[in-house]
């Protein structure tokens, strides 16, 4: 069950970020700051939470001994935040799957759809 839940929190993450993406494309005066924050808060706190079991695991995949769907959910995850919320990725904050995603974006098959060209 480790993979599903992973795999979960790669989801809960990319909703969050998708929620936050659709909400900065109305108009200023009708963005809510307080809704803003709570997804960026469980963003976050998805990402922290891969970032740790992939550290756990010794940091090359998050569950296992191999790739994995938690794998690509996550480095889809993160390309999708920062491509479409730049600002709302803080260098650093996930080390480890920062470190799965360059890894991952670097094989042909991501290579093949590049996210700013989809």
């Amino acid at each position: 069950h480790l993979d599903e839940e992973a795999t979960a929190l790669g989801i809960i993450a990319v909703e969050q970020a998708v929620a936050m993406a659709y909400e900065l494309r109305r108009p200023a005066d009708k963005i809510w700051p307080e809704w803003q924050a709570r997804l960026r808060e469980q963003m976050r706190q998805a990402v922290v939470l891969l970032d740790g079991q992939l550290a756990d695991n010794g940091g090359d995949w998050i569950v296992g001994g191999g790739l994995s769907q938690a794998d690509l959910t996550a480095a889809v995850t993160l390309g999708f935040i920062r491509h479409a919320l730049i600002e709302e990725w803080p260098v650093g904050l996930c080390p480890h799957l920062e470190a799965l995603a360059r890894r991952l974006e670097g094989t042909a098959a991501f290579k093949a759809v590049p996210i700013d060209e989809a």
